[in-house]
């Protein structure tokens, strides 16, 4: 046979909902290096975000480099 508890089931307590932390609260922990890698992190993000609008900028402009010899008859 199998054991059951014999101790009564208890009611289900409600849990308080807990409260939201501000973010600049959460920032008040933070120590120098924590700081340096936010730092090292937001400049990677800007530069990642930077890379394909740079890549379109180059191919365009190697484009128009082939493209402006199309009616060139000595070439």
């Amino acid at each position: 046979m199998v054991q059951t508890s014999t101790q009564p089931e208890q009611p289900m307590q409600k849990k308080s909902d807990p409260t939201g932390l501000p973010f600049y609260k959460l920032l008040k922990y933070a120590e120098a290096l924590d700081w340096i890698l936010m730092a090292l992190g937001t400049i990677g993000s800007v530069v990642h975000g930077m890379a394909q609008p740079v890549g379109y900028l180059l191919l365009g402009k190697a484009l128009n480099a082939f493209g402006s010899h199309i009616d060139d008859k000595d070439g």
